[in-house]
């Protein structure tokens, strides 16, 4: 043992010492929250000792969600120098359906008729399915 002041340090556990506190630990933990455990005890003489799961039922798996059908894809344009407004409009009607206006220095784009688009966040030309979120970049 080592003297700290107040406090006493023993460097004396061994192995099995350890593992039987962590058994007993996670005993408690189980005991204090419930639920199931499998897992393995540690006897007295630092032997391992499988112990069986409990008899708890198991719950029924969730309920399995239907497959989302893909989207389609389309080509994304090119609305560099458009009008937001028109720009984003364009985007709706070839059936884009996630489009976000916005600033680089992130300010509201309130009315759209006023600003320009600069950037896009999907280069033209490139085929997207028609849910991605694409962002017009504006600038007045």
């Amino acid at each position: 043992m080592i003297d700290r002041g107040e406090v006493l340090v023993s460097h004396s556990w061994s192995p099995g010492r350890v593992l039987k506190a962590v058994a007993a630990v996670t005993g408690a933990l189980v005991l204090c929250c419930g639920g199931v455990v499998a897992g393995a005890v540690i006897d007295d003489d630092s032997t391992w000792i499988a112990s069986s799961p409990s008899t708890t039922p198991a719950s029924p798996p969730p309920p399995s969600r239907p497959a989302r059908a893909a989207s389609p894809q389309l080509t994304v344009p090119d609305l560099r120098h458009e009008n937001a407004a028109v720009a984003e409009e364009q985007l709706r009607g070839l059936g884009f359906t996630n489009v976000s206006l916005g600033t680089r220095n992130d300010s509201w784009v309130v009315l759209p008729e006023s600003w320009t688009v600069r950037t896009q966040s999907v280069a033209p030309g490139r085929r997207l399915a028609t849910d991605t979120l694409i962002v017009l970049f504006c600038a007045r």
